[in-house]
């Protein structure tokens, strides 16, 4: 279940990708409503995202909100890819 959640998390990234253009291109937000839980907002507090800029933080914001709906993914590569 673990590794379907970070699966679906990257997925989403590339349907961020996918809206840019291409997966090749920049991400851009999707636009779907950040809903993060207090632990997905401690993991984004960490050290690993320290560097990130505000825009890459709410990439991140969007696909950590929607990781744990494990049809999302694919639903929105479809859309956008």
């Amino acid at each position: 279940l673990t590794f379907a959640r970070i699966l679906n998390h990257e997925m989403i990234h590339i349907a961020q990708s996918c809206k840019g253009g291409s997966i090749n291109s920049n991400p851009e937000l999707i636009g779907i409503k950040q809903k993060l839980t207090e632990e997905k907002y401690t993991l984004l507090s960490s050290k690993v995202y320290k560097n990130f800029s505000k825009y890459q933080i709410s990439l991140e914001k969007e696909a950590y909100s929607y990781q744990d709906n494990l049809s999302i993914g694919k639903y929105l590569i479809n859309k956008f890819c």
